[in-house]
């Protein structure tokens, strides 16, 4: 059995990215919904959902890990940024509108940057 069936997420919501954490003991899994999920990067299982962030344009949102893999990050079709902490899941902080994307504009994507060493 596969990691695809042991978990779903919501319903018109497809998988857009997967993302390791830097300690390399979480999988990231971003979607086109507003929904992000957690996983355990050995087994598989789901450990958290990262929800709250507004998506109303189905697009892919990246996420990303801070260096230290406390925390996930996200941005959302609002241009607001959104903390988790990626242990508990609880959400820790939203940052006012960043950038707003444009009406209209399907093609709009929230990207994470991340530096590499």
């Amino acid at each position: 059995m596969g990691i695809t069936s042991s978990f779903s997420l919501l319903p018109r919501c497809e998988w857009t990215g997967l993302r390791f954490s830097p300690h390399g003991k979480f999988i990231l899994l971003t979607t086109n919904g507003s929904v992000m999920r957690l996983l355990d990067a050995f087994d598989g299982h789901p450990m958290q959902t990262f929800a709250g962030h507004l998506n109303n344009r189905g697009v892919p949102i990246d996420g990303c890990f801070t260096p230290d893999s406390r925390f996930v990050i996200s941005g959302s079709t609002d241009g607001r940024v959104h903390a988790w902490n990626a242990e508990s899941g609880f959400k820790v902080g939203r940052l006012p509108f960043i950038t707003k994307i444009e009406e209209g504009n399907s093609k709009a994507k929230v990207i994470c940057t991340e530096e590499t060493k």
